[in-house]
């Protein structure tokens, strides 16, 4: 009996170093790393910090899986702290992005094709690449340092917002169907919208033109603080807002805009304001002009 025992007392630490021994295996099988393939990296911290409190990550590791976000349509990473969106190609069926008031340097968003909507407003961009993105529908990105923005392929443009940057020139003759252009605050010295027909709201102030070309259609047209010597309104009869204070405008015609609410034309070289005779006898409230100038129906 007493031989009995120590055979027992023999076999059970060996039968329990066993197990350990397997579950050790397990263990260090479940270590082996994953499939670099599998993943995309992720270069920010604070971006992929982001992605974990969205669900599309779990470990603040340098990189997430690509299945987790290749299907994602939109992303919202605004106020992130976010310096860098390395790693944003891997959202290849991206459709809206939305990363203002970071700190993002330069942005690639080519691998993005489905790319529609693009809100990059309020960084520290230099550098902004949109050539693929021929989808793209509305932009902004305002409130950054670009010198360059190239829009020539973005043909399918509604909105289009890079106020307050350093851009001297835009060439917008292939965006046909853009409806809004906000480019105040650059270093403009011409702009040419006369091509863009749907175009109805223009905000340009605050730039160097000494150069402006407009559409017909325009309803609102804010060009305030420029060097603007001449604007031609003929054709602009859907006008309903003119703000062309402090310009250099020695004329202004306005004979044939029925439609026009406001106006503001201080601080130019104007003297007399050509009008119609209906819009001399009801002067609208909101229209405001320097004191030394007057309306009439002919200012030659």
């Amino acid at each position: 009996m007493k031989f009995i025992k120590s055979i027992v007392k023999v076999i059970l630490p060996i039968s329990s170093s066993a197990l350990i021994l397997i579950s050790c295996g397990t263990s260090d099988d479940e270590s082996i790393p994953n499939d670099p393939n599998s993943t995309i990296a992720i270069e920010d911290p604070n971006f992929e910090q982001a992605l974990i409190d969205l669900g599309y990550d779990d470990i603040l590791n340098g990189s997430v899986y690509k299945d987790n976000i290749s299907q994602v349509l939109e992303l919202d990473v605004n106020n992130r702290s976010i310096s860098s969106l390395s790693g944003i190609e891997g959202f290849t069926s991206l459709k809206k992005l939305n990363c203002q008031l970071n700190t993002i340097f330069e942005l690639d968003v080519t691998d993005n094709l489905d790319l529609e909507e693009l809100y990059c407003a309020g960084n520290a961009l230099n550098f902004l690449n949109v050539t693929n993105n021929l989808a793209l529908q509305k932009l902004d990105v305002g409130a950054n340092y670009l010198t360059v923005l190239d829009v020539t392929n973005n043909v399918n443009l509604i909105e289009l917002e890079f106020y307050n940057n350093n851009i001297v020139q835009i060439d917008l003759s292939n965006n046909l169907g853009l409806e809004l252009l906000l480019c105040s605050y650059n270093n403009l010295i011409s702009l040419d919208v006369s091509s863009n027909l749907a175009l109805w709201l223009l905000h340009c102030y605050g730039n160097q033109l000494s150069s402006l070309q407009i559409n017909p259609g325009l309803v609102s047209l804010v060009c305030y603080s420029n060097q603007l010597t001449s604007l031609n309104l003929d054709s602009n009869l859907e006008l309903e807002t003119i703000l062309c204070n402090d310009n250099q405008l020695a004329s202004l015609d306005l004979s044939n805009l029925t439609n026009l609410n406001g106006l503001n034309c201080e601080n130019n070289d104007l003297s007399c304001i050509n009008v119609s005779s209906s819009q001399l006898n009801n002067i609208p409230i909101y229209w405001i002009k320097d004191d030394t100038a007057i309306y009439n129906t002919d200012c030659n």
